[in-house]
């Protein structure tokens, strides 16, 4: 599996104008994370899909939403459950985050940082057979 497509909002009022890039390298992809800000960019996401595969069957994809300081990273496996990343003990509150221009609020724990949201977005984007990361929580 290789990076198929970053997909990255723009928010300019209450419209979105979704960018598609298949030729994302790393390069593209980090720059696409720092600039979330969670107001005019709020999500970008990566995708890989086997190519021997029907439509959306074998694809897999890690998202990246929120910003500035703290995002949500979330891993949606080829059966299409998602997981998000859990850092350390259940939450002690919650922050509110704007990904895909809707505005909520989500529990601390499953919320990282700029450099964490890289990283884990790195991993991703260099792993041939992307699989769920350990100590991550399945969402409902």
């Amino acid at each position: 599996m290789t990076v198929n497509l970053l997909v990255t909002d723009h928010w300019v009022g209450r419209l979105n104008d979704l960018q598609y890039n298949d030729s994302a390298n790393w390069d593209t992809i980090e720059a696409a994370i720092r600039r979330l800000d969670g107001r005019q960019y709020t999500e970008a996401s990566i995708e890989k899909i086997e190519e021997e595969s029907d439509a959306n069957e074998g694809e897999v994809c890690l998202s990246v939403g929120g910003g500035p300081q703290r995002f949500l990273v979330i891993f949606r496996a080829q059966d299409g459950s998602e997981f998000l990343s859990a850092q350390g003990e259940p939450a002690a509150g919650t922050i509110e985050l704007v990904i895909g221009g809707q505005s909520a609020d989500f529990p601390t724990n499953v919320t990282v940082d700029l450099e964490s949201a890289l990283e884990l977005a790195r991993h991703f984007a260099d792993q041939s057979e992307p699989i769920v990361p350990s100590g991550w929580e399945k969402h409902s």
